[in-house]
């Protein structure tokens, strides 16, 4: 450090003339600091993104052979057609690197003109098979998966546009996903 501050000096002495020339251990440590900082900086923007992710996947008009039976018509021949109520299918996946737990989902409307607002949670969301009653806790990797007939989502359309919503312990504000009803329409 007291030769750098020597040769500083003697080239402020020079008008124009900056010269400044490093020992190659003076290189090897500017190197190293300059290297460790990045890691550092690195690890501290790992450390913001390794907490749980959520994506939010839905398919609308969806029929389950376990759905709900709303008209059943006589064939010729003695046999029997049903018909089926569409759902939309609803998918939520822990992207992240920490768990966390799915605290509710909703579907509800944007607020619209007239301000009426609808939702529906809990009760009308059927889980699907292996995927647990709400709350529950969601791994890295995990999905939970249900559904929600598509009467509700139509009721709801008529008052504005609806959404999803699904509230988790790691975000305060709940994480909302418009849906599309006309994918997937028959």
């Amino acid at each position: 450090a007291h030769t750098l501050r020597t040769r500083l000096r003697a080239a402020r002495d020079k008008p124009y003339s900056l010269a400044v020339t490093m020992t190659p251990t003076e290189i090897a440590a500017w190197y190293a600091a300059t290297v460790s900082t990045s890691v550092f900086l690195w690890d501290i923007v790992k450390w913001f993104r390794n907490g749980p992710r959520l994506r939010i996947n839905t398919m609308c008009n969806v029929s389950y052979p376990d759905g709900r039976v709303i008209e059943r018509t006589q064939l010729e021949g003695g046999g029997e057609a049903a018909t089926l109520a569409d759902y939309c299918h609803i998918e939520v996946l822990n992207v992240g690197g920490q768990p966390t737990t799915l605290i509710d989902i909703q579907v509800k409307n944007e607020p619209s003109v007239n301000g009426r607002q609808v939702s529906y949670s809990g009760p009308a969301f059927l889980t699907h098979s292996g995927s647990k009653a709400l709350p529950t806790l969601l791994g890295p990797g995990e999905m939970w998966s249900g559904r929600i007939e598509m009467t509700c989502i139509e009721t709801i359309a008529e008052n504005g546009r609806p959404i999803i919503q699904v509230r988790s312990s790691r975000n305060a504000k709940p994480i909302q996903v418009a849906l599309d009803i006309k994918q997937g329409a028959k």
